[in-house]
């Protein structure tokens, strides 16, 4: 009962989106980024702007579809 009260997760739906978007990204995109990193990725070239754009892209890409539909659904 008092672990309770100290403890009560909320999660809000952008909370979950944003989390079920992180997780889109990283965990089910795996091959899509070894494919991409690999082509990028040349000798002598620095691409970590460029990666962390990909990255930030998708993840961006996913949140607000995620969000559109979650709001779409909580609306009905």
């Amino acid at each position: 009962m008092i672990i309770q009260k100290i403890f009560k997760p909320k999660l809000s739906v952008p909370g979950l989106a944003l989390v079920s978007t992180l997780y889109l990204t990283v965990v089910q995109n795996s091959a899509f980024f070894k494919a991409a990193l690999t082509v990028i990725n040349k000798p002598g070239h620095g691409n970590l702007p460029f990666e962390t754009a990909i990255y930030a892209g998708l993840t961006l890409l996913f949140f607000l579809l995620l969000s559109i539909l979650a709001s779409i659904l909580w609306l009905i």
